[in-house]
């Protein structure tokens, strides 16, 4: 790590009560992120594809329904990407960003499905709800969502900054969880 890095972190190895270090934390989340990229990055890819043909190259207008459908592959990777990790908890207690560091979710599996409910990461899950819902005839659901986002991604820059200020604090979703994240 560099000088400056490790002025700023001072224990960023050092393991919590728990034996997670910051880092392995942080490397199961950068991980289940990077999946969340790629799954944007390839249906963006598929709905560029279908414009394309349904175009011929981009010579014609694209049609409503063509619209429509490139719309739909290019929204459905985000709530994807939250039912892969969602199964990944319920069946093997722990995102595959976290079965790749060797870490599991501590609690029972509605502890954990509340804990990746209120993770920073499902940020995104939260902002397509809100995207999706504002497109309905219910006015009063986008607010609710929306607040939902606000409150998840206030709560993931707080567990950031325990984070930073004590290597063995507990984020905020384990805390409202009830969970801990601990060596599998």
């Amino acid at each position: 790590m560099a000088p400056m890095l490790a002025a700023a972190f001072p224990s960023s190895g050092a393991a919590t009560r728990t034996g997670v270090t910051r880092r392995t934390r942080l490397s199961a989340v950068a991980f289940d992120l990077a999946l969340l990229a790629a799954s944007v990055l390839a249906a963006t890819a598929l709905a560029a594809v279908w414009l394309l043909l349904r175009t011929e190259a981009g010579a014609l207008d694209a049609g409503r329904g063509d619209a429509a459908v490139a719309a739909a592959l290019f929204l459905a990777a985000s709530p994807t990407w939250a039912a892969l990790l969602t199964l990944e908890i319920v069946s093997r207690g722990a995102t595959p960003g976290m079965q790749r560091a060797g870490l599991t979710v501590d609690g029972p599996t509605r502890a954990r499905l509340i804990r990746f409910a209120v993770h920073p990461a499902s940020t995104a899950p939260w902002l397509w709800a809100t995207v999706v819902t504002s497109l309905a005839t219910v006015p009063w659901l986008p607010v609710v969502l929306a607040s939902m986002t606000i409150v998840v991604a206030a709560g993931g820059v707080l567990s950031v900054a325990l984070a930073i200020r004590r290597a063995d604090a507990r984020g905020i979703h384990d805390v409202i969880a009830g969970t801990s994240l601990v060596r599998a």
